[in-house]
Order: C-alpha cells, then sequence, then structure tokens
C-alpha cells in the first residue's frame, strides 16, 4: 500500500512536562489522619519540583475514574502508597492500586533498570506485620520495600522529597513508556491529518493528563488506552495510509490491551517468587488468545516473553507429556540441542525475564495436573512459570491450593467478547488475526 503525502520524521516521544510523576495512593477521605498526611505529602512534593497524582486533586466529578488511575500508574516515575488501618481493612481499591505499583516496582528490576520506579510504602499507625497479615496483602511482601512510619506529617514529606530527589535528574522511562515510542514509531509513517482522525476516532477524554508534546506518542498513548471497541475506528483511519506490515505490527501491540491491570499485576508478581512457586490458574478456555495477552499485559512488552504452550497432559502422565512437548518446541526453534542445554536455556530465561509453560485447559480426556505432577514439571524446567488454563471458572481453592489463582477472575463471557472485537478491529485494519 502507498503511504499518505506528508508523512513526517520519526519524533522522539518526548514529555511536555519533564518533572517526575509521583503517584499517590491512599484510603483518607473519611480518615483526617491520613488526610493531613495526604495534603502535606502533596504540597511538599509540588514544591519540590514533582508533578503529584493524586485522584481528589486532579479528578473532576463523573469523570472515568478507575480508567485514568490504570493511565497514571502506568506512566508515573514514584509511587507512595499510605497504609493506615482504614486502607488495609476497607479499601479494594488501595489493594488493587498496591498490586498494580508492586508490578511495575517489579519489571524495573526485572529489566535491571537502575534509574526507574520507585515504590515507598508509608505505614499510619500500622506496623509490617499488620500489613503482611492484611488480606490480600500478603503476596505483595511491601514489608520488604524500605518504608517511612514514625514521623508526623511535615517531617514525613520532607523524608520523601529527599527520597525522590534523584528522580529530578534521572527519571527513567517506564515499560508502558517504551511501548508507547514503539507504537509511537510506527505511527509516525502517517501523516498529522490521518493521526488526528485517528485521535478523532478514539473519542477518548483523558482528563489534564497530557505528558507527550507530539501527536504521535500521544495516539500511541491513547491507542494503548482505548478499549477494544475503539481501537477498530482508530486503526480503520490507518489502513491505507501507512504500509500494511506497518499496521499489523501496531494491532499486534494493542491486541492484548483487554486484560485486567491487577491480573497482570499479580501474574508479574508470580514470576519473581521462588521456582518451586511459580504455578498458576487463570480461567481461560482458549490459551493461544488469552494467556498470551496475559503474557503480553505482565511484560508491557512486545515481543513477549518466552513462552511454550502444552496440548497434552493427561492426567498420570503429564510431567512426560510436558517434557515432550517442550522439548520438541524448543528444538524446533534452536535445532537438535540436547536436554542439558534446554533445560539450562529454560532456566536463564527464568532468572532474566519470564519462561511460561501454558497447559491447555482440561477435558474428558486430560484433567487438571495434580500438585505432585507441577512440583515435577518445574524440577526439570527450573525457573519456569507453571500457567494452567482451567476452563471458564477457577476450581475451588481445595483443588491445588498450593496453586496461584490469578485474581480478578475473568469474568463471564469476557474472553468471547475480547476474541470477537479483536477479530473486528483486524478485519477494519485489514490485517490478519487468529491463534497463532
Amino acid at each position: 500500500m502507498a503511504r499518505a503525502a506528508g508523512v513526517r520524521k520519526t519524533p522522539k516521544a518526548g514529555a511536555v512536562n519533564s518533572r517526575p510523576i509521583v503517584f499517590i495512593s491512599h484510603s483518607a477521605r473519611q480518615d483526617p489522619d491520613a488526610l493531613d498526611y495526604l495534603k502535606k505529602i502533596s504540597t511538599t512534593l509540588k514544591a519540590s519540583g514533582f508533578d503529584v497524582l493524586v485522584d481528589q486533586e486532579r479528578l473532576k466529578p463523573g469523570q472515568q475514574w478507575r480508567s485514568y488511575l490504570d493511565l497514571w500508574m502506568a506512566h508515573c516515575h514514584a509511587a507512595v502508597i499510605l497504609l493506615s488501618k482504614k486502607a488495609l481493612r476497607e479499601s479494594k481499591w488501595v489493594l488493587k492500586e498496591a498490586t498494580i505499583l508492586r508490578w511495575r516496582e517489579s519489571l524495573e528490576a526485572l529489566n535491571g533498570r537502575k534509574t526507574g520506579f520507585q515504590l515507598i510504602p508509608v505505614f499510619l499507625g500500622v506496623n509490617p506485620e499488620e500489613v503482611d497479615a492484611a488480606a490480600g496483602f500478603a503476596p505483595l511482601k511491601l514489608s520488604e520495600i524500605e518504608a517511612l512510619h514514625g514521623l508526623k506529617p511535615a517531617p514525613l514529606a520532607k523524608k520523601l522529597a529527599l527520597t525522590l530527589k534523584p528522580l529530578l535528574k534521572a527519571a527513567g522511562d517506564s515499560p508502558r513508556r517504551m511501548l508507547e515510542t514503539k507504537i509511537a514509531n510506527q505511527l509516525a509513517k502517517a501523516s498529522d491529518d490521518t493521526l488526528r482522525s485517528m485521535a478523532t476516532a478514539l473519542r477518548q477524554d483523558l482528563g489534564n493528563f497530557e505528558p507527550y508534546r507530539d501527536l504521535a506518542p500521544q495516539v500511541a498513548m491513547r491507542l494503548l488506552h482505548a478499549p477494544l471497541q475503539q481501537l477498530g475506528n482508530a486503526l480503520g483511519e490507518l489502513a491505507g495510509a501507512v504500509p500494511n506490515e506497518t499496521v499489523k505490527a501496531i494491532f499486534d501491540m494493542l491486541a492484548y490491551s483487554w486484560v485486567d491491570s491487577e491480573a497482570a499485576g499479580l501474574l508479574g508478581r508470580i514470576i519473581r517468587e521462588q521456582p518451586q512457586d511459580r504455578s498458576l490458574l487463570l480461567n481461560v478456555t482458549n490459551p493461544r488468545f488469552s494467556a498470551k495477552a496475559y503474557i503480553a499485559r505482565a511484560g508491557d512488552r512486545f515481543p513477549l516473553w518466552s513462552h511454550e504452550f502444552v496440548t497434552d497432559a493427561s492426567g498420570g502422565k503429564a510431567f512426560g507429556a510436558v517434557k515432550r512437548q517442550v522439548l520438541d518446541s524448543l528444538r524446533r526453534r534452536f535445532g537438535p540441542m540436547n536436554e542439558d542445554f534446554l533445560q539450562r536455556y529454560v532456566e536463564a530465561e527464568g532468572k532474566t525475564s519470564a519462561f511460561f509453560i501454558v497447559v491447555h485447559p482440561p477435558d474428558d480426556k486430560q484433567p487438571l495436573m495434580e500438585a505432585p505432577e507441577i512440583a515435577d514439571i518445574q524440577a526439570y524446567f527450573k525457573g519456569a512459570t507453571i500457567l494452567l488454563c482451567s476452563g471458564a471458572t477457577l476450581p475451588g481453592v481445595e483443588i491445588l491450593p498450593p496453586v496461584r489463582r490469578i485474581q480478578p477472575e475473568l469474568a463471564a463471557n469476557l474472553e468471547i467478547e475480547s476474541f470477537a472485537l479483536c477479530a473486528q478491529c483486524a478485519a477494519r485494519a485489514g490485517v490478519t488475526f487468529g491463534e497463532t
């Protein structure tokens, strides 16, 4: 396909505001003590040169605040979590934010970034033991992060500003920003008129959060944040304006955007657990679509982390079946390598990034694997994460109690609807889509 006239050179995805962004998670609306801390921290950080994102300051009534908060957490350079008794006991949203932010911190460490995201818990009238014991918070291990506690609002705010001061000179890009840059580099092949048409088709109100000055990264951010229903319209504007392979590359980087960020955060955390604990259950029926989407979302990256699909893990013989299929698949990639080499490859991938063994859902001939079989697989493929697809629903906790469940569970029909929307989006964009 011919390119549109007026094609621009690839822009730098520069930010409008070079000030580091700090997100504050809290449950302070009906907690006067926590509110005092929140106000003092926000005021002090702003005066120190940071752009502070606090829901009650930046969001107006009626805005889609949950969507905005996900966007803020993807872009911030640092985050502060105010952990009060109320936040631990009553706020499901603070737990969701803490899960996502802990995932952000894990991704930075996983990618070996030294000037990346910084997470600081603040204990307000609670101790580390209470945080670790709170429902849902234990897997996050927030007590392992250096926290602030025992200070009054003004000294604590000054301590935070001092701790975050290095970001004023060396604020790094988040994985999401790097992905936006990849998409922006592809969008730069289109004309400004095409990009404006795409922005109009997306119909997105992002409030007063606008981190990019250039048009291509602005559209890239909106594409990654848009629901699937809007992506088809936007990519339809791009079809014919740039080469088909460019549209396909952008579509491939967007097809997982429907996955819940909290679920992706939990998955991202599990791959950093001890090797023997890296097994999880996900209620999907279409692994080559949905499991791939979860892996992509958990890494916020393209191409995806290494993964292999296992279609036959027959009960009682699961270890042999899984071993054979994974080794055969790896040999198709690398050639006739011996088992020792392939085992060391999986172990190395598990240490430096991630390696997933995705097991298809059970059926009449293939029941769900049992704990000893999973242990045998993990002992052989050291460092691998075992992702068991359970079908439309998750089994009760009495089934495979050591295996983590990915929460929130996929809502009924969401998997089917997302697949259909991706197919419609691809058709509108003129690119291929299927279970590859």
